[in-house]
């Protein structure tokens, strides 16, 4: 089962290195090494939105690997003026999810770009 399972996520675990740093995404996280692909790993079943915090990245696409299946998604609140990302909400519906483990795919339009500050006062609007 475990062979099977690798063999159908290959992508997100070999030729990768450590995704996220804590706060970002709750779970394990692998980045390709171009840094354009982020993989997030949810090992519990996902029965809601998955959110995923402090993507400055324009999104290319989101996908679950194994399925291949396109997944919606869509960034609520933040800052732009203050280059301040809001949270990112990825649908994981009933199709897309593995029974073991679901692996989401984010392609980025570019190396990663994460939001690591405080924020600040809104001195004036």
């Amino acid at each position: 089962g475990l062979g099977e399972w690798i063999r159908r996520h290959d992508e997100a675990i070999y030729d990768t290195e450590a995704g996220l740093p804590p706060g970002h995404f709750y779970g394990p996280s692998t980045l390709s090494k171009d840094k354009k692909t982020l993989y997030l790993f949810c090992f519990d079943r996902p029965y809601d939105d998955v959110p995923l915090k402090g993507i400055r990245n324009r999104i290319k696409k989101i996908t679950a690997l194994g399925s291949g299946m396109e997944l919606g998604y869509k960034k609520l609140g933040g800052a732009p003026w203050l280059n301040i990302p809001g949270i990112l909400w990825i649908d994981v519906p009933e199709d897309a999810i593995d029974k073991d483990c679901t692996v989401i795919k984010i392609e980025l339009d570019g190396e990663i770009d994460l939001y690591r500050e405080s924020g600040q006062n809104i001195e004036s609007n």
